[in-house]
C-alpha cells in the first residue's frame, strides 16, 4: 500500500479493526461505542468507522469499515464473515 499509494496503512492493526476493534496495546482516541459497538475510533493516525453490525456466532461484527487517514478514505465491505481457511 505505501509503495503504490503512499499511505502507511498499519497493516497489523486491520485484523482487529475490521472486527470493530483498536488494535490492543496501541493507544487509541476518539472513541466512540454504543451498546459495545465501536462506533468509531483513532489510532494510529487512522480514523476507523465500523458500521452495520450484524450478529455472527454470538459475536457483533461489523459489515462496513470506513478508514480516513493519510489523505484517503478507504472503505472495507464484508459480505461473509466464516473461519479463516486452513
Amino acid at each position: 500500500v505505501a509503495e503504490l499509494w503512499g499511505w502507511k496503512l498499519p497493516v497489523a492493526a486491520l485484523k482487529y479493526w475490521i472486527r470493530g476493534i483498536p488494535q490492543p496495546g496501541a493507544d487509541f482516541d476518539d472513541a466512540e461505542f454504543i451498546a459495545a459497538e465501536a462506533r468509531r475510533f483513532r489510532q494510529s493516525g487512522w480514523l476507523v468507522e465500523p458500521a452495520e453490525y450484524r450478529e455472527v456466532d454470538g459475536l457483533a461484527l461489523p459489515t462496513r469499515l470506513r478508514l480516513e487517514g493519510e489523505g484517503a478514505v478507504l472503505t472495507v465491505l464484508v459480505s461473509h464473515w466464516g473461519a479463516a481457511a486452513p
